[in-house]
């Protein structure tokens, strides 16, 4: 097993992860004071250490985070929070490391809640729900059973961002297994 070396951006990126995971764990949100100096930095130093390739890879990253978790956001599952936090992390890590980034942290994001729904009795009601809000896709003049309501389940999804990402981090440089910046 061998290991890429840890670079300025990737200490960036830990520091994004430790700080976001634990300000949507203890306060059940990520904030712009995290987010959005991040996404510069990320931007700014890819440029600065890899020229127009850096650049390139760090605007890729940054929209396909942005936009797979803006489209999340847009069906009421997470919060805007966690938008602009993958976001960053596409900025920081770049294209292709996102893809797996995005993978693992859905992944980890969705055995959150299905453990959550387990936890607290309420998975047969929930799949019940999902159902239905699918069906109301297919049939028309049926009512789609709103996402966002007050009893909804609510994951702290930064944490399964930053687990989701750590977990890409790792097999990236120490598995060599996704081509990285």
């Amino acid at each position: 097993m061998t290991s890429s070396p840890v670079t300025f951006p990737d200490l960036i990126l830990l520091a994004l992860l430790v700080a976001s995971g634990y300000t949507d764990i203890r306060y059940h949100k990520i904030f712009n004071a995290l987010t959005l100096p991040a996404l510069a930095l990320g931007l700014i130093l890819n440029t600065a250490f890899f020229g127009l390739a850096g650049a390139r890879s760090s605007g890729v990253g940054f929209l396909i985070g942005f936009g797979v978790f803006f489209l999340i956001y847009l069906w009421g599952g997470i919060g805007g929070g966690d938008v602009k936090l993958v976001g960053a992390v596409g900025a920081i890590a770049g294209y292709p490391f996102i893809v797996p980034a995005i993978f693992y942290s859905i992944l980890i994001g969705g055995a959150m809640a299905l453990i959550e729904l387990v936890w607290q009795k309420r998975l047969i009601r929930s799949l019940k729900n999902i159902f239905i809000t699918v069906f109301t896709f297919f049939i028309p003049k049926t009512t789609a059973i709103p996402l966002d309501s007050a009893e909804s389940l609510k994951v702290p999804y930064g944490l399964a961002i930053a687990a989701g990402t750590l977990w890409a981090w790792v097999e990236a440089h120490f598995f060599n297994r996704f081509l990285i910046l």
